[in-house]
């Protein structure tokens, strides 16, 4: 929200983004201080319960939603950052915890506190002895307060909230493969068809709609609860133009997948592309729908003709990982989405795949490294405050690293250093 960790904002930084005038709305509330701790815990607890969101502490609403200039801010304390804990503890059932910064006082020993409060897996979160359960509001046009008492739907709504998520979820993810098959089955029926040279009797393709994961990395990146449409259909080739970056791996100029000749195309929920070279060996496919979830699909896995078996190369792995965080963090910065985000990673090769990389030649040619079991899989609940920090993103891919690296019975002890094979790369 401030263009820098969230650690590393100060109260100047405060102050300028006061100055541009900033509305509170569904994510962003401004208190002038700590005088009502169970206005502060309504605010934390509804927006555990809905979508996450900021919380200012020493900024005082103007009357029409915007902060009052100049923004004085409070004394500082060293106990401030307790205070928020106590009163989380003391007021909200189950607790839920925000990442709290309090910035460095400035000359006349003022500061602000920073509430980063995520949107929560442990919803529903009650208020006051279990008597009241609220949620947060997109518009308050009608009502006095951003906050008000669930109804009875949003209460077993939230009660269900993960059941219900996870059917969501895979509705949506569902309708992302459903693309992709759409497009490879028509690739591999005319693969075929070119192969048979005429012939009647064509080699049979896989069945239409069924799942094609071999082969390949599949990555799906989602808001946790992906139940709110969070830009329109008509926006989303732009939002991927605005958010692309270099193409670190090189597939194409830049990442995910512009400039292969051939052009994102929309659907009913979102944008997507696929590509495939006339002997099927290079398949990419990416996209995206409204509600912030996309998938990555790109073929990983190759003949080697050395040593006679199939390969997956492990900076393919690791570059490709890493880009699609990279996208993840841009993406829900530019959707201001501060919910819980899931990572979910298949990689679906075959039993007794060879390890490889092109950056480091040392485990490759001293071990003989394969992986009994054809599926890879890993997966991660993050958020957007670690996706913006860079020791957060490095430890999110030493995790996917181990995970391969065990699936190949690889040694802990003779692993290569993740970031000399990341390095060449620039990533």
């Amino acid at each position: 929200m401030f263009g820098k960790k969230l650690d590393e904002v100060t109260v100047d930084d405060v102050r300028a983004f006061c100055q541009k005038k900033n509305k509170e709305g569904i994510n962003l509330d401004y208190k002038k201080d700590f005088s009502s701790s169970k206005k502060i815990a309504k605010t934390i607890a509804a927006m555990a319960n809905t979508l996450g969101g900021w919380i200012i502490v020493g900024v005082e609403d103007d009357g029409d939603d915007k902060p009052k200039l100049p923004a004085e801010g409070i004394d500082w304390d060293k106990q401030l950052s307790l205070r928020v804990t106590n009163l989380v503890i003391d007021n909200i059932s189950p607790p839920a915890l925000p990442i709290v910064h309090v910035c460095d006082p400035d000359k006349k020993n003022k500061t602000f506190v920073i509430l980063y409060v995520q949107e929560s897996k442990d919803a529903p979160h009650w208020l006051f002895n279990e008597n009241k359960l609220c949620i947060r509001l997109a518009d308050r046009t009608s009502s006095a307060e951003w906050e008000r008492l669930a109804t009875a739907d949003e209460w077993e709504y939230l009660r269900q909230k993960r059941e219900k998520s996870i059917e969501v979820y895979k509705a949506h993810r569902e309708l992302l493969d459903d693309l992709f098959d759409a497009y490879d089955y028509e690739s591999e029926y005319e693969y075929n068809r070119s192969r048979s040279n005429g012939l009647m009797n064509l080699p049979t393709p896989r069945m239409a709609g069924e799942e094609n994961t071999k082969e390949k990395i599949n990555i799906i990146i989602s808001p946790k609860y992906p139940t709110r449409e969070l830009f329109e259909v008509k926006d989303s080739k732009d939002i991927i133009e605005d958010i692309k970056f270099k193409d670190a791996y090189g597939t194409s100029i830049s990442f995910p997948f512009r400039d292969l000749n051939v052009q994102y195309n929309t659907f009913q929920r979102g944008t997507h592309i696929y590509s495939a070279d006339e002997n099927r060996e290079r398949i990419n496919y990416f996209a995206l729908n409204q509600f912030g979830m996309f998938s990555f699909k790109q073929n990983v896995l190759y003949y080697d003709i050395g040593t006679s078996s199939n390969t997956v190369k492990l900076d393919q792995l690791l570059v490709q990982f890493k880009q699609n965080l990279l996208f993840a963090r841009k993406l829900y910065e530019k959707l201001n989405y501060l919910g819980i985000i899931n990572i979910d990673v298949l990689i679906d090769g075959q039993s007794w795949m060879r390890l490889a990389s092109s950056t480091d030649s040392f485990f490759a040619s001293a071990f003989d490294l394969k992986a009994p079991l054809s599926t890879i899989y890993f997966t991660r609940d993050t958020s957007l405050a670690e996706l913006a920090d860079e020791k957060a993103v490095t430890m999110l891919v030493q995790e996917f690293y181990e995970e391969v690296a065990n699936s190949f019975r690889w040694e802990p002890v003779r692993r290569s250093n993740l970031q000399d094979i990341l390095k060449p790369f620039g990533i």
